[in-house]
């Protein structure tokens, strides 16, 4: 079995389908390990390299899985087929992904997974009708990632949880973020002049839930 490390291995405990759409799949290792283990009976492998794509067909023969498996050059889910019930949008910022999302609406589960810009992915989520089934922190290293698991449906965030995020399953990781994240913010607005409304938000939100 393919061996994944700690972020992929969270993205492929929310995969459980029969279809799965790995956009941006780069080195394949989230299908392939979908496919050894039965999390997904076929997928497509979709990245806009051909020769990220190589590396994830080789990977994928290697592995004895490539028979299941779409490869396509493309930019986003244009090419991915109705029959995909998971999608999976990982290794790019929130504004890249509202991007894809806004190129094609399909109605399957979507798996979000925004290295950067996670607020503005909610606000979009929000005011687009995607209903949030679940939002929660993991971290690998020093980093923290977002997870955002979310549907076709009626928008669910509440405006404090635009910012930070639901904690939802909680973990407690969640709290060690948002710490982390103040610091940074008072950081910031030490040194600067002009302090944006959006960061001032932010940091009331993150005290506000420190203090719950």
């Amino acid at each position: 079995m393919l061996k994944l490390d700690k972020r992929l291995a969270a993205i492929a405990e929310e995969i459980n389908c029969r279809v799965l759409a790995d956009i941006g799949t780069d080195h394949g290792k989230i299908v392939v390990y979908c496919l050894q283990s039965g999390r997904a009976e076929r997928a497509y492998a979709v990245d806009i390299s051909q020769k990220s794509l190589q590396k994830a067909r080789i990977l994928a023969q290697s592995r004895g899985v490539d028979a299941s498996i779409a490869f396509v050059v493309g930019d986003g889910l244009t090419d991915v087929g109705e029959d995909a019930d998971c999608v999976v949008i990982a290794g790019m910022g929130g504004h890249e992904i509202i991007r894809i999302l806004s190129g094609r609406r399909l109605d399957t589960r979507y798996v979000l997974v925004p290295h950067q810009d996670a607020a503005a992915l909610r606000f979009y989520l929000s005011e687009n009708g995607y209903f949030a089934e679940k939002d929660y922190v993991i971290s690998e290293g020093k980093r923290f990632y977002d997870i955002i698991v979310c549907k076709n449906g009626q928008g669910n965030y509440k405006k404090s949880e635009l910012y930070i995020g639901k904690n939802t399953p909680p973990v407690s990781i969640f709290m060690e973020r948002l710490e982390a994240r103040r610091a940074i913010i008072q950081g910031v607005t030490a040194r600067a002049k002009d302090v944006s409304k959006e960061l001032k938000q932010e940091l009331e939100d993150i005290n506000n839930a420190l203090q719950d």
